[in-house]
């Protein structure tokens, strides 16, 4: 017997797009230092977002916020990465579901479904409502 069906959402659900990491990494540079390559700025703060570990929780900008601000601090930048977080949490929020979703959620039609994510719960339900994705729960 099915209790319920979970999923994740980030890389799941909605395809967050390395793309938009990319785009945000290309900006920063070509602001800060034109001859960085944004693909090394992207691999630094990759690494400072994947590795960080937090006593208590932190949004998920903040957390991009932090990341990135070591990242460049490391490539020398001395810019504030705020406005590329801003800027990297709206291409966020306008992310699309996969492809495939829609379908598979109709086939699961009659079934408890939920969304389990270590994504703050308020951007999470932001970004499902936006893509019209209903869930019995999100538990964040």
């Amino acid at each position: 017997m099915v209790g319920a069906i979970t999923f994740d959402a980030f890389g799941t659900i909605i395809d967050p797009g390395r793309d938009v990491l990319i785009r945000i990494a290309r900006a920063a540079c070509a602001d800060h230092r034109p001859e960085l390559d944004p693909e090394a700025l992207l691999a630094t703060w990759d690494r400072y977002f994947i590795g960080r570990e937090a006593e208590t929780f932190v949004t998920l900008a903040e957390i991009t916020e932090d990341s990135l601000g070591k990242a460049f601090r490391e490539h020398g930048i001395e810019g504030d990465p705020r406005p590329y977080v801003d800027r990297l949490v709206g291409l966020w929020r306008g992310a699309k579901a996969y492809a495939e979703v829609p379908a598979v959620l109709a086939a699961l039609e009659g079934f408890p479904r939920a969304v389990v994510s270590n994504a703050d719960h308020e951007f999470l339900v932001d970004v499902l409502g936006r893509k019209g994705l209903r869930f019995d729960g999100v538990i964040t």
